[in-house]
């Protein structure tokens, strides 16, 4: 029983993290542009297929591809970070715009709707870990020292903005909002509403999470045909496309991923 409980474990943290990220990625673009707000289900789901799509096509990640947003989103929030602390610290401390609330947010309660919340978010940051910690082998000789470099490097950066977009979240009076994402309160009042760099934080924000989703893709389809060998799923996710890819698993993560997106709108709604 133990041999088959982890990959169970890991084949739905891959769906979540497609989920989650997806979802979040749409926050991030639909706080810059409130119009969209409503077709955020369809942007999800729009997200979801063209990952199916490209990975159907047999794309896989790219370093290039990678780069552009994550080196501008690591760029954007630091300038953010020093520059709204540089503000705060001056005595003129940036002041986000009125934003409705949720309705479950309660400042003076530590609610179980926030402690689920954060351990969610929190949770993401494993993601991270578990791509360096699989990927050893592909780092340049020595394989294990440039992957802890790298480890440490990510675990910096993480605290680093972690601790500055707490601090100032806390010092602006941002709070949680269902139109609103904290860090698009905290771009809009740090860089000022409408402005290139507040749009540019949002863009990049929202690519780097979508792109996120990708590692599920790359690593589900691929342990789902590992556990089918071994006859704990049904045998046809081992089947392999023109592309050489696992196309049975591609489409059952995407409709799992696309279902809880769908489900979790519905409930907000309802």
């Amino acid at each position: 029983m133990a041999r088959i409980e982890c990959p169970r474990r890991t084949l739905i943290d891959y769906t979540l993290t497609v989920a989650v990220s997806v979802a979040a990625g749409v926050a991030a673009i639909t706080s810059a542009f409130p119009e969209l707000h409503l077709s955020r289900v369809a942007l999800g789901l729009g997200f979801v297929s063209l990952l199916a799509i490209a990975n159907l096509r047999g794309v896989r990640e790219s370093g290039r591809l990678f780069a552009v947003p994550t080196y501008g989103f690591i760029g954007l929030i630091l300038t953010l970070i020093g520059w709204g602390l540089w503000r705060v610290s001056s005595g003129e401390p940036p002041v986000p715009a009125p934003v409705e609330p949720l309705a479950t947010f309660d400042a003076g309660t530590l609610t179980t709707f926030a402690v689920l919340t954060a351990f969610a978010n929190g949770c993401t940051a494993m993601t991270g870990v578990e791509a360096i910690s699989d990927g050893v082998p592909a780092f340049k000789p020595p394989e294990s020292k440039n992957a802890a470099a790298t480890l440490t490097m990510m675990a910096a950066i993480a605290v680093t903005m972690f601790v500055g977009i707490s601090y100032l979240a806390y010092s602006i009076g941002a709070v949680p909002s269902d139109r609103d994402t904290i860090v698009s309160q905290i771009g809009r009042a740090v860089f000022g509403d409408n402005t290139p760099l507040y749009y540019g934080l949002q863009v990049v924000t929202m690519a780097i999470l979508v792109l996120a989703a990708n590692t599920a893709y790359a690593d589900f389809p691929r342990l789902a045909s590992i556990v089918a060998r071994d006859r704990y799923m049904p045998r046809q996710f081992m089947n392999q496309g023109d592309k050489l890819a696992f196309s049975n698993g591609i489409f059952a993560l995407s409709v799992a991923a696309g279902g809880l997106i769908g489900s979790s709108a519905a409930t907000r709604t309802s």
